[in-house]
């Protein structure tokens, strides 16, 4: 997250002047963690996570295993197709 301070202000909302203590009244910050997807025809805006989480690496990990063998059992039936037992 990458903010920016900017228009410093003393304790009595006043500019101050040097040495003075003071204290940031306005913060703009942005976040890259996250990106903001606007729809042109509707104006509706929804926000995406850039990040994965455990729960979301544990989903694609199943995925994953069961189409690898998905495929592999498809092209084990394929090229042993008179094979007598088949997987």
């Amino acid at each position: 997250m990458d903010c920016i301070f900017s228009e410093p202000l003393d304790f009595e909302g006043n500019v101050p002047v040097e040495k003075e203590p003071f204290a940031f009244s306005v913060m703009t910050c942005t976040d890259n963690n996250f990106s903001i997807i606007t729809n042109e025809i509707t104006g509706a805006s929804f926000s995406v996570d850039k990040t994965l989480s455990y729960g979301d690496i544990l989903i694609l990990i199943f995925i994953i295993l069961f189409f690898g063998y998905g495929v592999f059992r498809f092209c084990w039936n394929f090229v042993f197709k008179d094979y007598p037992s088949k997987i």
